[in-house]
């Protein structure tokens, strides 16, 4: 049954020019190959992507709700490539409360399903890089690399990784540019080209496995939500006792799906997360930076700078200066 506070809209990664197209002749928009805009009684909505000679696809969403939006994704078999989601919010006003965070670096094949559900009255972008497995083969001469032996596998999968400084700093060059026609198609390209290659860089680097294979189109969904349940505030630790009641789920059930999904408990999930919360407030906000530590849920700007030279090198005076 549909909610008459939501509007859905079925996607598929396989071909955006023809979702695009059709978005257009239904919302009354004006797709010109390149750049869609419309605003109609569900919101304000901005995309600009490009379709490359290669196979690969580069492009940027900006929604603005008015009601909440029910993304689909139908997984493909006509095709084998990878897609990347790379989220955020673009503005950054409350600490404390936020409806949905869409911070997150979200990779996965043809094969995988998912939904998620956007807020209303939230600011919200993401950037889309899309390219066959071939072309990546051709690209990365390595013999042995973490993403290659899963993109041998035939079964959906799905890599979900926080977004970092430097990756986020390359999706907001790519937002910055997308109005400017002489140079945005090829800054896509290069700027795609660069998180690529970052990616693989945090993949290989990592130590624990990142890949999630064969989760449920269910438990990805639940997964998800709970992602947003417990990034939501961050001025405390979640309440994984409420969570679980909430979601109708044992702890145990509750800790061990989202490892599966997220591979890594999810005190550690939030607690990382946090952090380049952190560092998203230091660069780009004006808040002070005792009252970032204060609303993130630390209780001395001690504690809060001795964690966040911990975990990133540097401390909070030296990025922001």
């Amino acid at each position: 049954m549909e909610d008459e506070n939501e509007f859905l809209i079925n996607v598929s990664d396989d071909n955006s020019a023809s979702f695009f197209h059709q978005i257009s002749h239904e919302k009354g928009g004006n797709w010109d190959g390149e750049s869609l805009a419309f605003l109609d009684q569900n919101g304000d909505y901005q995309v600009v992507s490009f379709s490359y000679p290669n196979g690969m696809i580069v492009g940027v969403t900006s929604l603005l709700l008015k009601k909440k939006l029910r993304l689909v994704n139908k997984p493909t078999k006509s095709e084998k490539y990878v897609a990347i989601r790379i989220g955020f919010n673009g503005e950054i006003k409350n600490l404390k409360n936020r409806e949905h965070t869409s911070e997150g670096i979200f990779m996965y094949n043809a094969a995988q399903p998912y939904e998620v559900t956007f807020p209303i009255n939230t600011r919200l972008q993401w950037m889309v890089i899309r390219f066959p497995h071939a072309y990546f083969h051709q690209w990365n001469e390595k013999t042995a690399y973490k993403l290659k032996e899963v993109l041998q596998q035939h079964d959906q999968w799905f890599l979900y990784y926080r977004l970092t400084p430097e990756i986020e700093a390359l999706v907001r060059e790519t937002y910055k540019v997308s109005m400017n026609e002489d140079l945005r198609r090829i800054i896509f390209f290069a700027r795609a080209y660069e998180i690529i290659g970052r990616i693989l860089l945090l993949v290989e680097k990592e130590e624990n496995e990142l890949f999630a294979t064969n989760v449920h189109a269910e438990d990805l969904n639940l997964m998800l939500k709970l992602k947003e349940d417990i990034l939501s505030d961050f001025s405390s630790q979640p309440n994984l006792k409420a969570l679980s009641e909430h979601y109708n789920m044992s702890l145990s059930k509750l800790h061990r799906t989202f490892k599966a999904v997220y591979q890594m408990p999810i005190l550690k999930f939030f607690n990382q997360h946090r952090m380049e919360e952190a560092n998203r407030l230091i660069k780009y906000s004006d808040k002070s930076i005792y009252e970032i530590g204060e609303n993130l849920g630390f209780s001395s700007l001690s504690h809060f700078s001795t964690t966040f030279k911990k975990f990133f090198g540097y401390s909070p005076n030296e990025l922001r200066s």
